[in-house]
């Protein structure tokens, strides 16, 4: 019993450490939606890692225009939130054939409540809010990105 004490004080000491509020910019991969003369162009940073993933672009004060950053997972329906991100954000939902399958626009920075992908999505990209409008994004494109494994 004792060990099992120990091993749980210093998981719960570790866990309490400073509380992060940076997350430095990574470097920038080639996306894009759509093609031939629709296809629109955005550098993206990649999201792989689990705490690349559970960082996000939060603490991001500021997101140029044509940036982002692309998610990657096993295909399945994913919850995202917005804790931490100052930045209002489109989500653009992308399934197994790297087509579109739902789009999330103008999502609420700092919020709690859950943004649910559909079924079968395995890549979540984040723009800057209003990119989807601007540039007339919809379900149904294709998405191109190395990690989706078609460019």
């Amino acid at each position: 019993m004792r060990p099992l004490l120990i091993l749980l004080t210093i998981l719960l000491i570790g866990g309490c450490s400073e509380k992060e509020t940076s997350n430095p910019q990574r470097p920038l991969t080639e996306l894009t939606i759509g093609s031939g003369k629709k296809a629109r162009r955005f550098d993206v940073e990649t999201s792989i890692t689990e705490n690349e993933m559970r960082l996000g672009l939060m603490y991001r004060q500021e997101l140029p225009d044509n940036q982002g950053m692309i998610f990657i997972f096993p295909p399945r329906s994913i919850s995202m939130w917005m804790k931490n991100t100052y930045i209002p954000l489109d989500m653009i939902f992308v399934d197994t054939d790297n087509k579109i399958n739902g789009i999330v626009e103008n999502t609420v920075p700092f919020s709690e409540t859950f943004i649910q992908s559909p079924k079968g999505t395995k890549a979540v990209i984040e723009l800057k809010a209003g990119t989807v409008k601007k540039h007339k994004i919809h379900k149904g494109e294709r998405a191109k990105h190395k990690l989706l494994g078609n460019l």
